[in-house]
């Protein structure tokens, strides 16, 4: 929260600024569930979500090599299409930037 003020008062640009606090949130949740492992009740939860996401660590890096190398192959086909007008109608388009690619390719 405090970053989200301090942020908010300076002359940064919303545009910077709101990754980096949606980055910050992420951390404070998982922080959260640290914390959680103090209370006797929701410690065995906390450390059976933890073993569960290292049992998935193999599969997510494979699956992160696959999102990226079809990412990719779309940046490719990408290169060189002409953008359409602001009033045409588009039946199908690809993603233009390298960030939408990875999101297009998922």
């Amino acid at each position: 929260m405090i970053i989200i003020v301090v942020f908010s008062t300076s002359t940064i640009p919303s545009y910077v600024v709101r990754p980096i606090a949606s980055l910050c949130l992420i951390v404070l949740w998982g922080k959260m569930f640290y914390f959680l492992r103090l209370f006797e009740t929701t410690s065995d939860f906390i450390r059976m979500i933890i073993e569960i996401v290292r049992g998935m660590m193999n599969f997510l890096i494979v699956l992160s090599f696959a999102i990226i190398a079809f990412a990719s192959s779309f940046y490719v086909l990408q290169q060189g299409v002409p953008i359409p007008d602001e009033g045409a109608k588009v039946e199908y388009s690809l993603p233009g930037e390298p960030q939408m690619a990875v999101i297009f390719g998922y």
